[in-house]
């Protein structure tokens, strides 16, 4: 990310403290190394060992994405598909 202008998207301490909240279990966060935006990151999946995939978040993701003009789905700002 140095060396572009990429930025984290949903990947603070913050967004992943949400989720682990939420799901009852996952794959093991595994060797985990320092988040440079987030220090607290690590600290928070060292503390649940919990790794969050991006099929859990994929409908806010993509609710994010149809929000800011990047994406058009058929979902709603809940993250909800159809009527």
């Amino acid at each position: 990310m140095d060396k572009t202008s990429a930025a984290p998207w949903r990947m603070a301490a913050e967004d992943y403290l949400a989720v682990v909240a939420r799901v009852s279990s996952g794959p093991s966060a595994g060797r985990l190394t320092p988040a440079p935006w987030d220090p607290a990151l690590t600290v928070a999946m060292a503390r649940h060992r919990t790794a969050i995939l991006e099929e859990t978040v994929s409908s806010a993701l993509l609710v994010d994405l149809a929000e800011s003009g990047g994406v058009t789905t058929g979902m709603d700002t809940t993250g909800s598909c159809g009527p």
